[in-house]
C-alpha cells in the first residue's frame, strides 16, 4: 500500500529561506546585467574572450582588442584571469544558479511524497533533496559574502 504525505504536514515552507533565495536571485540578476552590459565590439557578440599570449592583451574570440596592458612588465596572470571570467561564462553561471533555485523551489512545493518499497522515487519530492539544494544555495551565496546584504547565518557549515 502506498502512503501519501502532504509536504505541509512535514513543515515545508516556501518562505522558510525566502531571504536567502531573494538574495541569490538579486545577485544572479546583477551578474546577468553586468555581463550583458559589456560592449566588446565583437560581431556577432558572444562574450567570449581570450588572453593574448604573453598576457599583454585581452581580445574577443574574433580578434577585437578589449584591453591592452599599460604596465611593464604586465601583471602576471591578470589577462588570463579576466578572459577566463568572460561574459559568456558569467551568463552560463547565472543560468546554472537559476536552475539550482528552481530545483529547490520545486522540492519545497512538491505536495506529495510516495513512500513504498516499490514506488519509483521522483526527484525533487524528497526532503533530502530539498536540504541538499539548500546546502548548494548556501555554498553559492558564500561567493557573495562581501555584499552588504549577506548574512553570516547563511554561511555553510563545515
Amino acid at each position: 500500500m502506498m502512503a501519501f504525505k502532504s509536504c505541509h504536514m512535514r513543515g515545508f515552507s516556501t518562505m522558510e529561506h525566502g531571504d536567502l533565495i531573494a538574495f541569490m536571485k538579486a545577485r544572479l540578476d546583477e551578474d546577468e546585467a553586468l555581463a550583458r552590459a559589456v560592449e566588446d565590439r565583437s560581431a556577432p557578440w558572444d562574450g567570449q574572450w581570450v588572453a593574448e599570449e604573453g598576457g599583454n592583451a585581452i581580445r574577443t574570440v574574433n580578434g577585437h582588442v578589449l584591453a591592452y596592458g599599460q604596465t611593464y612588465p604586465p601583471r602576471r596572470g591578470l589577462a588570463a584571469h579576466i578572459a577566463h571570467h568572460d561574459p559568456a561564462r558569467v551568463l552560463r553561471e547565472v543560468e546554472r544558479g537559476r536552475r539550482l533555485l528552481k530545483r529547490y523551489e520545486n522540492a519545497v512545493t512538491a505536495c506529495t511524497h510516495v513512500s513504498s518499497a516499490r514506488a519509483r522515487f521522483t526527484r525533487g519530492q524528497d526532503e533530502g533533496y530539498r536540504e541538499a539544494y539548500l546546502d548548494a544555495i548556501r555554498d553559492a551565496a558564500e561567493a557573495h559574502a562581501g555584499h552588504s546584504a549577506y548574512r553570516e547565518e547563511w554561511r555553510p557549515e563545515g
